[in-house]
C-alpha cells in the first residue's frame, strides 16, 4: 500500500510516520506539511529512522497513493479531504472536521470546510464501528480524550446501566496541545506545574463524547475538566458515575470482559491493579480498571497514549480495517515504560 500523511511535521504526523514506516503492508510513504519548499523528515525529527522529503502542500495531487491521513488543524482537513476522496483514495482524518452532526461542529467550531462530506464520513472508533469501518471512503478519527471516555463508559451504556451525571477528570501530556509555539506551553509555564484548562463545559471534545455517548444511552449529562500534566504522551483519565442497578465490582468487571474478550489492544486490569500512562506509553493500548466507593458510586480508571491510541495509532487501526488486514498490523508493540 501506497500512503500519504499529510501534516508530517506536528506531533500526530511523526507518530504516524514513526508507526507507517515500520508497517509491514505499506510500500510507499508520501510526506506532506504546510511549509514552502522540500525538507528532510530527519531535520525535525531526528531519532526517526525514515530518510524521507516532506513536500509543500501544493504537490499532494501530483502523487499517487491509496491512504491518506490528515494531520492537519481542524478546518484545514476538510480542504483537502473531498478532493482525495474523489480521487478514490481512502481518508483518515485526525481533525474535529469529520467527527460531528454538521450543526454540532459549526456551534462549536465554526463554519464546516467541506459540509457535503459530513453525511459519509465514519467515525472511527475502531472497537465499536468496525464494520462501517471496513467499507468506508473518510474516517473521522476520534479526539483522543473522547477515544479514553467512551472506551471505558461505552459498555454501561450499551447495557442501559448509566443514569444522571457522568463526572470525567481527564490528565494529559503536553504533545496534546500540538507542536505549534504556545506561551503556556513553554518549559517553564509546564515543568513542576499541574493546571486544569476547558473548565465548564467549554472543551470541544465535550460534544464528540457526548454525541457517541447518546447513541447507546439517552439523558445522561457529562462533566469533563482536562487538565495539562508536564509529561510528553498519556492520558489518565477518573471517571465517576452511577448505576441504575446495584452491581459489584466483580459483575462490572465481567460487563467489560465479556466486551472486550477477544480485543487486542484493550486490557480490563484485574482487581488490585490500576492504569498507569508509562504502561502504555508508544502503543495503542487502552488499561482500564473498574472500583465502587462506599456509597455505591462507580469509579473507572483508563490510560491510553494520546499519540497513539488516542490519534495515530487508531488511525492506524482503521487503515488496516480499511485494507482489510489484521486490525494489529504494525501495531504489536508494548510499552515504553522506562
Amino acid at each position: 500500500m501506497k500512503v500519504a500523511v499529510v501534516g508530517a511535521t506536528g506531533y500526530t504526523g511523526a507518530e504516524l510516520v514513526r508507526l507507517l514506516s515500520m508497517h509491514p503492508k505499506v510500500s510507499g510513504l508520501f510526506l506532506f506539511s504546510r511549509g514552502d519548499g522540500e525538507i528532510d523528515f530527519r531535520q525535525n525529527f531526528l531519532g526517526l529512522d525514515f530518510a524521507g522529503k516532506i513536500k509543500p502542500l501544493d504537490e499532494l495531487a501530483k502523487e499517487e497513493f491509496d491512504f491518506s491521513f490528515l494531520a492537519l488543524p481542524h478546518g484545514e482537513s476538510g480542504r483537502y479531504a473531498g478532493e482525495l476522496v474523489r480521487r478514490g483514495v481512502k481518508v483518515i482524518d485526525l481533525s474535529a472536521d469529520f467527527r460531528l452532526p454538521l450543526a454540532v461542529y459549526e456551534k462549536w467550531y465554526g463554519p464546516h470546510p467541506a459540509p457535503e462530506l459530513v453525511e459519509i464520513a465514519v467515525y472511527g472508533l475502531s472497537e465499536y464501528f468496525s464494520e462501517k469501518i471496513k467499507t468506508a471512503r473518510l474516517i473521522a478519527n476520534p479526539g483522543c480524550y473522547p477515544t479514553a471516555f467512551l472506551l471505558a463508559v461505552l459498555p454501561l451504556a450499551e447495557k442501559d446501566l448509566l443514569q444522571g451525571v457522568i463526572i470525567s477528570d481527564m490528565k494529559s501530556g503536553v504533545t496534546g496541545a500540538g507542536r505549534s509555539a504556545k506561551r503556556e506551553m513553554l518549559f517553564g509555564e509546564v515543568a513542576e506545574n499541574f493546571r486544569p484548562y476547558g473548565v465548564g463545559g467549554v472543551h470541544r471534545h465535550l460534544p464528540e463524547m457526548e454525541n457517541i455517548l447518546n447513541n447507546y444511552a439517552q439523558g445522561l449529562r457529562v462533566i469533563f475538566t482536562p487538565h495539562l500534566i508536564p509529561m510528553k504522551r498519556g492520558i489518565l483519565g477518573t471517571i465517576y458515575l452511577d448505576l441504575k442497578q446495584n452491581l459489584s465490582t466483580e459483575e462490572l468487571r465481567k460487563i467489560y470482559l465479556n466486551k472486550f474478550h477477544d480485543n487486542p489492544f484493550i486490557k480490563i486490569l484485574p482487581e488490585g491493579y490500576l492504569p498507569e500512562t508509562r504502561a502504555v506509553a508508544g502503543t495503542n493500548n487502552v488499561l482500564i480498571a473498574l472500583n465502587k466507593e462506599p456509597g455505591g458510586k462507580v469509579i473507572i480508571t483508563v490510560a491510553i497514549d494520546n499519540l497513539g491510541k488516542g490519534a495515530a495509532g487508531q488511525a492506524v487501526q482503521n487503515m488496516n480495517l480499511m485494507a482489510g488486514l489484521d486490525e494489529t498490523c504494525g501495531l504489536k508493540n508494548t510499552g515504553i515504560y522506562f
